[in-house]
């Protein structure tokens, strides 16, 4: 049996099917609210979604089943002093190591958690990276939209910024390099 997890502007749908077979809606969880991501990680069977209210803006919600109770993730929020608001969560990856899961977010945001989503905390290197106050939004924010982490390499991390670039880490979010020497955009 597939599980397909399917966010949307109106909630979250999970399916579940047969691959070339037709899939049924086994739960629906946050209806009305946009869902801007989802996943089941599969280390623990935890189901984690990021749910943008239009009234509480974005929280990260976690659960064993997604039939049943949904508790929010503690800490996904920015430091108190600065005008920047959370504006989504739109990412969310398991990390190398079990337990760890990042989040990616608008304005150029990196959670990381450390207990399977329960609780995330802001990386502050790159938060106060010297060169975020250069870093302009494009069209869809200044979103930090792409996360990948190397295999049997939990420090390693790579992320993307839309309109600020691809970041570097060797170890694990401590500090930050550019990584976009190299990349040309086919258009240019």
């Amino acid at each position: 049996m597939t599980e397909l997890l399917v966010g949307t502007k109106k909630g979250l749908f999970v399916l579940e099917g047969e691959p070339g077979a037709a899939f049924e809606p086994t739960a629906r969880a946050f209806a009305g609210d946009p869902v801007e991501y989802a996943l089941r990680d599969r280390r623990a069977g935890r189901v984690l979604a990021s749910v943008t209210s239009p009234f509480y803006g974005p929280k990260v919600f976690y659960t064993q089943d997604p039939n049943g109770e949904w508790e929010q993730a503690e800490g996904v929020e920015l430091p108190d002093a600065g005008d920047l608001a959370l504006e989504r969560i739109w990412t969310l990856v398991p990390g190398e190591v079990d337990g760890t899961v990042y989040a990616g977010g608008d304005p150029g945001v990196l959670f990381v958690s450390r207990d399977g989503g329960s609780s995330f905390e802001l990386n502050r290197a790159l938060w106060e990276h010297p060169t975020r106050r250069a870093w302009q939004p494009g069209a869809g924010g200044l979103c930090l939209h792409s996360i990948s982490t190397w295999p049997g390499e939990p420090d390693r991390l790579a992320i993307a910024i839309s309109a600020a670039g691809v970041w570097l880490s060797d170890d694990g979010g401590a500090s930050w390099r550019r990584g976009n020497q190299g990349l040309v955009a086919g258009y240019v």
